[in-house]
């Protein structure tokens, strides 16, 4: 049998402790701040270079609406996103020369009734296109206003293009994209 008796002074004990203790609090901070580094150092401006997404994401036909509804509903989440979708040039007569609608033709029910959808963008070459034009448009979303808060897409490249095979798109999904 083996018997270890060893004695610790009072001062060493506290020591240890406090250091232990120390070395915990430091290895949570160090976890904390690699965790949270991104929120806890970005901008407070969330159209900065650095807080917005470099990838785009690409609104679908099979998608379309159900982004439409959720951008609407949901401003603050997609204000700084980069998005690209395509649709058709839409004007309403009360639209500034820079602004127009990327439009689909949205399906209401199985009676063939149909609406006009989309969502307004802004251009200095808005003009250059023609109602009924399709076109391929990528940009920023940020917030505008008519008639209330709503999404606008802050164009930075459009191009023309030719009709997709799917002209139509469906009522909105319930869930989010």
């Amino acid at each position: 049998m083996f018997i270890l008796n060893f004695k610790l002074k009072k001062n060493f004990g506290k020591k240890l402790i406090f250091f232990l203790i120390c070395f915990f609090c430091i290895l949570l901070l160090f976890f904390c701040i690699s965790k949270f580094k991104d929120k806890l150092f970005s901008s407070s401006d969330s159209t900065s270079p650095e807080t917005i997404e470099t990838s785009f994401t690409e609104i679908k036909t099979d998608n379309y609406t159900t982004f439409l509804k959720d951008s609407h509903e949901n401003i603050d989440k997609y204000i700084g996103k980069q998005i690209t979708l395509i649709g058709f040039v839409y004007r309403l007569p009360d639209f500034k020369e820079d602004q127009f609608v990327i439009a689909r033709t949205m399906l209401v029910n199985n009676n063939s009734q149909a609406v006009i959808v989309g969502i307004l963008s802004e251009s200095k070459i808005a003009n250059d296109f023609k109602n009924n034009t399709w076109v391929k448009c990528s940009g920023i979303i940020k917030k505008g206003y008519y008639n209330g808060d709503i999404p606008v897409l802050d164009i930075s490249n459009i191009t023309k293009i030719d009709p997709p095979e799917e002209l139509f798109v469906n009522e909105p999904k319930n869930n989010t994209i």
